[in-house]
């Protein structure tokens, strides 16, 4: 029985043997919480879903199908669950490993939009083998995209190039006589992100496949591999439709150079129909070659330890830590840049809406159409503030005090455009402005304060333009009075030589 001393609203201070330490960050469906086990000294994520979604049933199981397909899986790509349930007041929670690190999308955004090749073939096949698991055990991920994949310490290098993939919130669990998903799946229903929904997925969340994970994957990597994604277009519909009709720029013409098969491989996940795609384990044991390993067992998919601190690692200080995505399974977390031809950007507009709308009716529009209307409802949007040195205030323009740089967080889209200042002691303070329906991030290097007045102030001791004095017109007069006495010297000169010469 949970305490019942609340840390935020109806949130007891205490869920099981944990303990709630802090917020760690906030979605549309629940909250993220730091908590720690005292007994036996385990940091952990709890996931707590609102409670007045404890009515649904159906979101309640989808939030714990995400507990459900982790322990079904059991792999090191994996986030550990180590237990659920439901709270007093119904709402249901999920207590997950901890970890401490950024996400894939975060990482591509610092590096400009693209990674070196040796990077992107290592978390495409870490990603791939726990695909290939999930797959075994009849589980389809259907969300799959940077946002959801954690980039953490590697327990044998010490680096952060370890992949845990998230949020199975959205997945497909298949089990011999289990028929729920059935249920909880309508026929026409449209889950997931458009940037990366396979073109089947587009058309029915029920019509998935494994190799749906599959195209969602060879998106990621051609999106690390080039620094853009396959498809932009400037609404969500027109690239649900460039995903059924069109075909993406060769990478050979974006970044030549690169080894032909993982031109091929990219090329094969990224097929319209499923049947001609790779399978996940296929992908990896691809990327294995390309890597120059001798097979993709080199990273066992073995069952996880039940030891408590094998794959636990220790919480730092950063909002980056709330990258659980909770509620955040339908959102779309990249702006999109779409190129356009001068002189057609009109008739080209006109031209996909009107596809659009006829692809809308013929897929039942109006549901397709309310599903794109919620989504744009609870769409988030990444904030990412940094400055040099760290530990600024991140201030509202109402005063509110955000968090400390470095700062991250996901928000809801809004309109409009919010001014942020960042405050540290003895530097000067830093306006930057986040625009609502847009990623935010800002890189700043803060300038220390002015030295004081007295400081600043000239050495004293001389009268206003005199020598030395530093005050306007000194250095003029100085050299009048200097070019006076060498006038002076030089008259004295010729008047010795002419006595010289009359004497002799």
């Amino acid at each position: 029985m949970p305490d019942t001393a609340s840390t935020s609203g109806s949130v007891p201070s205490k869920i099981g043997a944990y303990k709630l330490v802090r917020l760690l960050g906030k979605g549309g469906m629940g909250n993220v919480y730091e908590a720690v086990n005292e007994q036996i000294q385990r940091r952990a994520a709890i996931k707590v879903l609102h409670p007045h979604f404890a009515e649904n049933p159906q979101v309640v199981q989808r939030f714990l199908n995400e507990a459900r397909a982790v322990n079904i899986v059991k792999h090191r790509c994996l986030v550990d669950v180590y237990e659920f349930g439901q709270l007093d007041d119904g709402a249901a929670y999920i207590v997950m490993e901890y970890l401490d690190g950024e996400t894939l999308h975060e990482r591509l955004w610092h590096a400009g939009g693209r990674l070196p090749t040796e990077l992107v073939v290592r978390y495409g096949r870490q990603i791939a083998l726990a695909l290939a698991a999930a797959h075994t055990k009849g589980i389809i991920h259907r969300d799959l995209k940077p946002a959801n994949i954690m980039l953490v310490e590697d327990p044998e290098t010490g680096a952060k190039d370890w992949v845990k993939v998230l949020d199975f919130g959205l997945a497909r669990v298949r089990e011999p006589g289990d028929g729920e998903e059935g249920r909880l799946t309508q026929t026409g229903m449209v889950m997931g992100t458009p940037s990366y929904m396979s073109p089947e997925q587009v058309r029915s969340a029920r019509s998935v496949v494994d190799k749906s994970d599959v195209y969602a994957l060879g998106v990621m990597l051609y999106e690390m591999v080039s620094g853009q994604k396959p498809f932009n277009a400037n609404s969500d519909a027109e690239v649900m439709f460039m995903h059924m009709s069109a075909q993406p720029r060769p990478l050979q013409e974006l970044m030549p150079g690169l080894q032909s098969g993982l031109y091929d491989l990219i090329g094969r996940m990224l097929r319209k129909k499923p049947e001609e795609r790779p399978s996940a384990a296929e992908v990896a044991s691809s990327l294995a070659r390309v890597s120059g390993l001798q097979s993709a067992t080199n990273l066992p998919v073995t069952p996880k330890s039940a030891g408590p601190d094998r794959h636990s690692f220790e919480a730092a200080d950063t909002q980056e830590a709330a990258a659980l995505n909770v509620g955040a399974s339908a959102t779309v977390m990249e702006s999109r840049e779409v190129p356009t031809r001068p002189g057609k950007k009109g008739r080209g507009s006109l031209r996909v809406v009107a596809i659009v709308a006829a692809v809308l009716i013929a897929l039942g529009g109006l549901g397709l159409v309310a599903v794109l209307r919620v989504r744009a409802l609870h769409a988030k949007v990444h904030w990412s503030i940094r400055s040099v040195p760290a530990g600024a205030e991140v201030v509202t323009e109402a005063g509110a005090v955000l968090g400390l740089t470095p700062y991250s967080s996901e928000r809801s889209k809004q309109t409009g455009s919010q001014r942020l200042t960042l405050r540290l002691s003895g530097y000067q303070e830093v306006n930057v402005q986040c625009e609502g329906p847009s990623d935010c991030q800002h890189e700043v290097s803060l300038v220390a304060t002015p030295a004081s007045a007295d400081q600043a102030k000239p050495p004293t001791g001389n009268k206003p333009g005199e020598a030395g004095s530093g005050a306007p017109g000194s250095d003029l007069k100085d050299a009048e009075k200097m070019l006076d006495d060498m006038s002076d010297s030089d008259d004295k000169s010729k008047k010795k030589r002419k006595k010289r010469r009359k004497k002799k």
